[in-house]
């Protein structure tokens, strides 16, 4: 009859099947399978640890470089503190003014020279009214920590005559060569090595009436002092010579020009005396060529060749005599010479 449905077992197995489908469907458009939610969870916790890992190593990487910068710029300060005047009375100890030695200098170790026989703690170093570096103040900073300041090598250099003052009185110093040396430990957690550390060679002299301190250091001298050692200026013509007297002099420096194929410069000649009162010279070429040896009798050239050929060479020099030095310029080339006491 119409209206008369009949049930299949065929028709209840589709129905059954579409209200799965219907029900799955909706449970996905609901949310996400527990293996999914395991499986987000383990991304995440991956992604988070790369994250935090990164954060940290470019922190450490920052803190490396930031503690290096600021090592870079503090020994710049002090190599220009100990090339210039501020170097006189920088160096101290708990009682003042570094003491080189507590009494009479010992004798220096057979081969080396050394004075010293342990490092000598420095306490602080001085710039202006306040204090460069200063054991009892270590932190530099950015986490960097000062944890050596010491001279750990002193040798005998001579002496050296200071002149300052008005009137001008000059002083004559005992002078040696030192090593300082710096250390800082780096920030906690930087990369790289955990220390940096650098020493500094320094020429300084020592009042022997005032316990031995180190007063100056000896590479600043007084303005009007330096401006002095320049002492005369003059000109070698081509193919000229000229006798200097070096009786008073401590080095002659001559710049070289060429002209006979252009005009150039064709490089410098430096000559010297040494401390035994040899004479030496030391001549570049413009083309980066390099000669260098005593100045004799016979003479030196710039070419390593003889006087004689001089001429069509560049420079030679010989000593004429103990006090006179002769200087020979070729052909092709000029000199322009500055002398200096």
């Amino acid at each position: 009859m119409w209206g008369h449905r009949t049930h299949t077992p065929s028709g209840d197995w589709n129905r059954r099947v579409l209200r799965y489908s219907v029900s799955v469907k909706k449970n996905k458009l609901a949310g996400f399978s527990l293996v999914q939610v395991i499986v987000a969870a383990t991304l995440m916790a991956g992604l988070a640890f790369s994250l935090n890992q990164f954060f940290v190593g470019a922190f450490r990487a920052q803190k490396h470089v930031q503690n290096t910068v600021e090592f870079d710029i503090l020994v710049t300060q002090l190599n220009l503190l100990l090339t210039s005047r501020a170097c006189d009375g920088a160096f101290r100890d708990t009682s003042g003014v570094l003491r080189l030695f507590s009494s009479t200098p010992p004798a220096p170790a057979p081969g080396t020279g050394e004075l010293l026989t342990s490092p000598l703690p420095v306490e602080k170093i001085t710039q202006g009214g306040g204090s460069l570096l200063d054991r009892a103040s270590p932190n530099l900073g950015g986490g960097l920590t000062l944890d050596k300041l010491e001279i750990t090598s002193v040798t005998n250099d001579g002496t050296q005559a200071v002149t300052e003052g008005t009137p001008p009185v000059t002083t004559t110093y005992p002078r040696y060569l030192m090593v300082l040396a710096i250390g800082a430990n780096k920030a906690e957690g930087s990369l790289g090595r955990k220390r940096l550390d650098r020493s500094f060679s320094v020429k300084v002299l020592v009042d022997p009436l005032n316990s031995h301190r180190v007063v100056k250091c000896a590479s600043a001298e007084p303005p009007a002092a330096m401006a002095s050692q320049l002492k005369d200026v003059g000109e070698i013509t081509s193919g000229g010579t000229h006798t200097f007297d070096v009786s008073s002099l401590g080095s002659i420096k001559i710049l070289l020009a060429r002209h006979c194929s252009g005009d150039s410069i064709a490089g410098a000649a430096m000559l010297a005396k040494k401390e035994d009162g040899t004479w030496h010279m030391i001549v570049t070429g413009g083309s980066g060529s390099r000669v260098s040896g005593e100045v004799t009798s016979t003479g030196i050239c710039s070419s390593g060749g003889t006087m004689a050929s001089v001429f069509e060479t560049g420079v030679c020099a010989r000593m004429a005599s103990a006090t006179q030095l002769f200087v020979a310029i070729g052909n092709c080339f000029y000199g322009e010479y500055m002398t200096f006491r």
